[in-house]
């Protein structure tokens, strides 16, 4: 018997028992049978600390963070999976997303969502759930202010451009004099690049190279690409530059060199302004309306050029 979240009293399931195994895979057969072609579970594993400090299993574990991995590998086997909480020694197969924990409805929180995503991508897990739009964690006054509607704006920019576009509260939940420009634009940018997306997902089933990449993935002999955590790229065709913080309208924004760029004229980039820049250079003071997300296309793959 253990304590898990808000119950304090749950049964933890010995799953190296075979008859166990047998009962918790038909639990989860009943469950998609009542939806078999929409039903999809979204695992919460819990973490080690949910583990008694003393069990019996029928097959010992020589470490309790193992248990996740027999939990997921039975389920999956059984039932589509769309997401796993927190990660593990085996990464959740594809198409399960891997989620990271919920996060608070707080500009912080949104500053953390690019290092913890980059961070995932670069140990082994592509397919990346950011965290629900606005954040999960919300006080009672939410989306009442000013304030909080532009931390929600602000963040539907930023996972626009993420593998998974998840949320609790949807836009419309906004007042619409404050969105009605903004959520076709990001319904117009997702739809652009979801077929980067798509490929760079493809492609990392061939080389296990993360979808969402540090700009160092690009140009690893620029130190500068070393220290930047306010930006990222898809693959290495799109860099993205949101904004991160409550009223600023402008930012620095650093433009990766292209390494396999042949001349001076394919070593640009097409801004979401239109206009062309050269890689290796900053763009200081860049201007950033409320709707607007800053983000970039290596001219060579670009449609437009």
């Amino acid at each position: 018997m253990v304590e898990f979240q808000d119950v304090a009293s749950a049964g933890l399931l010995d799953v190296t028992a075979n008859h166990t195994v047998t009962w918790l895979k038909d639990k989860l057969q009943a469950l998609k049978a009542i939806d078999p072609e929409n039903i999809l579970f979204y695992l919460d594993t819990g973490n080690t600390f949910h583990i008694p400090t003393y069990y019996k299993f029928n097959i010992p574990l020589d470490n309790p963070d193992l248990y996740r991995d027999y939990f997921v590998k039975h389920c999956m086997a059984e039932v589509s999976v769309i997401g796993v909480s927190g990660a593990s020694s085996k990464r959740p197969k594809a198409p399960a997303f891997l989620f990271l924990s919920p996060l608070e409805s707080k500009w912080k929180s949104l500053q953390s969502v690019i290092p913890n995503m980059l961070q995932m991508s670069v140990v082994g897990y592509p397919f990346v759930n950011p965290g629900a739009v606005g954040g999960e964690i919300i006080h009672a006054s939410a989306l009442s202010t000013d304030e909080d509607i532009e931390l929600y704006i602000r963040w539907y920019q930023l996972n626009t451009f993420m593998p998974m576009l998840h949320f609790l509260r949807p836009p419309t939940a906004l007042p619409k004099d404050k969105t009605e420009k903004i959520i076709p634009k990001l319904k117009t940018i997702r739809e652009s690049i979801m077929p980067k997306l798509i490929f760079f997902s493809k492609e990392n089933f061939k080389t296990s190279r993360p979808v969402i990449r540090p700009l160092w993935m690009l140009d690893s002999n620029d130190p500068v690409n070393h220290v930047i955590d306010n930006e990222f790229m898809i693959g290495d065709e799109v860099l993205v530059a949101p904004i991160l913080q409550y009223k600023q309208r402008s930012r620095n924004i650093y433009l990766p060199n292209i390494p396999d760029a042949k001349d001076a004229n394919e070593n640009m980039w097409r801004g979401s302004d239109g206009r062309l820049y050269e890689g290796g250079r900053w763009l200081n003071n860049t201007l950033v309306g409320l709707e607007d997300v800053p983000y970039f296309v290596r001219l060579s793959d670009d449609p437009l050029a």
